[in-house]
């Protein structure tokens, strides 16, 4: 075949799979793996949070796919992908794709489906949730050049692809890390000497004033990430936010998110700014806690299942002020909380340089795959 333009129908055989009786337990549980859309990762695919039974293969429209075989979805996460690294069987929500390597690259359509996951979440359709069909995906364009020029590409698109995933591994231990300090150094919060949330911490409402709301940064819950103790994005670049009603915060708080603390959203700024409501600003006492100890002890699995057992409201559950005055919390000794204290700042800026590090492989990749598939092949 000639390089040039033609469609994802002609470079492989597509297919999509099926679902056994869910209310027939031998169809299930067996040697299969059975892969739905939260099984894709947007990589190679070595593993399955389901299986099925030889007989569940059977009795159902599900076809096992051979390893190096793409793998998209066409409904709720559109475009999400995969590559099987295992023999499997998919569910109707995932479309696959035995690639004719003599025709294209299996990696190089891989990223231009990733490449092009926009077009296809424009392009879905549905009341309840979007979807695409296989028929669409047969018939949605790709430009292939030269097979020795698609290996090409996809050789550098994989490079940068692996240093932003070792970049975001990397990231990821260093989080877990602090927590892990934490409990070594505290043991069993139950061990320490308690006292009352609202005797050590200051639970400070104040709200912003409009100089305030059009001069400082503004926080919303959605730029916390969860579990991480980060913003999800550079707060330089949030806009303003000419709430109504906003928190007023400084360098010397902690920010708690209390709806849905499941969620486990803190942050500890370093600059001054405004909040959602929905953002608790609290204010350690010096002498009694410190800002850093404050920070773990909301974000540890202890405290966050306690305030989730202990929320206000069924579809918007939050945990009141009130509440989180009256909790018990263990206070350390001031010396070891000063120990940890300078751990936390230590790993906090080796966590701010692996963030930098993430942000630059991320824009890199992106980068690539810009000039990969839309500045006509100038890589």
């Amino acid at each position: 075949m000639k390089s040039g333009f033609t469609n994802l129908g002609e470079i492989g055989e597509w297919g999509s799979g099926g679902t056994p009786l869910s209310s027939n337990p031998s169809f299930y549980n067996g040697s299969i793996p059975w892969l739905t859309i939260e099984d894709l990762n947007d990589g190679i695919v070595t593993r399955s949070n389901k299986s099925i039974t030889e007989l569940g293969l059977k009795f159902s429209s599900a076809k096992t796919v051979e390893p190096n075989t793409l793998l998209i979805a066409m409904y709720g996460s559109i475009g999400k992908l995969g590559i099987s690294g295992i023999k499997c069987a998919t569910n109707q929500a995932i479309a696959y794709c035995k690639v004719n390597t003599e025709i294209a690259d299996l990696w190089f359509v891989f990223f231009y489906l990733l490449y092009s996951r926009t077009k296809l979440l424009r392009e879905g359709r549905g009341n309840t949730q979007q979807n695409i069909s296989q028929t669409f995906l047969k018939d949605f364009p790709i430009f292939l050049p030269p097979i020795t020029e698609q290996k090409r590409i996809a050789a550098i698109l994989q490079k940068a692809d692996r240093i932003r995933q070792l970049r975001r591994y990397a990231r990821q231990l260093s989080d877990g890390y602090l927590q892990s300090v934490f409990l070594e150094m505290f043991g069993d919060p139950a061990n320490n000497n308690e006292t009352k949330f609202s005797d050590v911490v200051e639970i400070d409402r104040k709200q912003a004033n409009e100089q305030d709301r059009s001069s400082l940064p503004y926080i919303g819950l959605e730029d916390i990430e969860s579990n991480q103790g980060i913003l999800t994005r550079d707060y330089s670049l949030i806009p303003r936010e000419m709430l109504a009603t906003n928190y007023i915060f400084s360098a010397n708080h902690v920010l708690y998110g209390k709806l849905r603390p499941y969620l486990n959203k803190v942050f500890m700024p370093t600059f001054d700014g405004t909040c959602s409501t929905e953002i608790l600003p609290l204010l350690p006492k010096e002498k009694l806690i410190q800002k850093s100890y404050l920070a773990s002890y909301l974000m540890n699995d202890r405290f966050v299942e306690w305030a989730s057992r202990n929320v206000e409201g069924a579809n918007l559950p939050r945990l009141s002020p009130e509440r989180l005055a009256e909790h018990k919390i263990p206070i350390p000794p001031k010396e070891t909380q000063e120990r940890f204290d300078i751990i936390f700042q230590k790993q906090k800026n080796l966590q701010r340089k692996m963030s930098e590090a993430e942000r630059q492989a991320e824009q890199l990749f992106h980068s690539l795959l810009h000039q990969a598939f839309e500045e006509d092949y100038k890589l």
